[in-house]
């Protein structure tokens, strides 16, 4: 069963931070700025650490709101 998670970005922070929020949402402190996908690839990077295993982008490549799974 693939679990799909609610996730909230903020760029240009000083380090990588994963915050679980109450609601089983993320909120993903990211270094990359949105640009050519820079922080995109950062997100799904800073995701498998955190939970140590594959995640891949379902929806939302353009926003600061999307949902991994």
């Amino acid at each position: 069963m693939t679990r799909r998670v609610a996730v909230r970005v903020r760029t240009g922070r000083p380090q990588c931070v994963v915050h679980e929020q109450p609601d089983g949402s993320l909120l993903v402190e990211l270094t990359q700025q949105p640009e050519q996908n820079k922080a995109n690839r950062e997100l799904l990077t800073c995701l498998r650490k955190h939970f140590s295993c594959e995640v891949r982008l379902v929806a939302g490549a353009t926003s600061k709101k999307k949902i991994v799974s």
